[in-house]
């Protein structure tokens, strides 16, 4: 598998695993072994019921406000195209070469082959365009990221991916 095909096959895997993490958290609660305990020690029926009854409303509440909380990712692949780019990394280990993972950064795109996609990945949605920019356009964002461009801050043509929790601002 070439370079960008795996940078977004793992940064699509990452936010599944985050996703699966939140709601397996929020699903594992104590009113669960409460019943369990329950059963054992042999309540009667009636008591079985009034707590099960209970335990139902208090468990009611935070279920729907896991279901309702949105859990947001934004991912997003930019190039350069043919022409070049000016671009500042905040990124390590290797400040001098851009290729790498990155935690910041600003890049402008002065030419007309240039093109940023921005998806939006939420719980319950299906994965959404949000912002393009094509054309002559700066772009801003934090998160983390793989660039793949040539030169250092003195502009060179390349690409990046990047995972986002905030959304990346796209300024024509």
């Amino acid at each position: 598998m070439n370079s960008p095909t795996w940078i977004i096959v793992s940064a699509f895997v990452s936010v599944a695993l985050l996703v699966g993490f939140s709601l397996s958290a929020a699903a594992d609660s104590p009113q669960h072994s409460l019943m369990n305990h329950l059963a054992k020690n042999k309540i009667s029926p009636e008591v079985l019921e009034e707590h099960a009854a209970l335990c139902e409303e208090l468990i009611q509440e935070p279920e729907e406000s896991c279901l309702t909380t949105a859990v947001e990712a934004y991912i997003f692949v930019s190039t350069s195209g043919t022409e070049r780019a000016f671009h500042l990394f905040l990124k390590i280990p290797r400040l001098l070469n851009m290729y790498g993972v990155v935690f910041a950064g600003m890049i402008l795109y002065p030419k007309l082959t240039a093109v940023t996609t921005v998806w939006k990945l939420a719980n319950g949605t299906d994965m959404e365009v949000v912002d393009i920019g094509i054309g002559p356009h700066l772009v801003a964002f934090t998160g983390i990221g793989y660039s793949h461009y040539k030169r250092n801050i003195a502009s060179g043509k390349g690409s990046m991916v990047a995972m986002c929790l905030t959304q990346p601002t796209i300024m024509p």
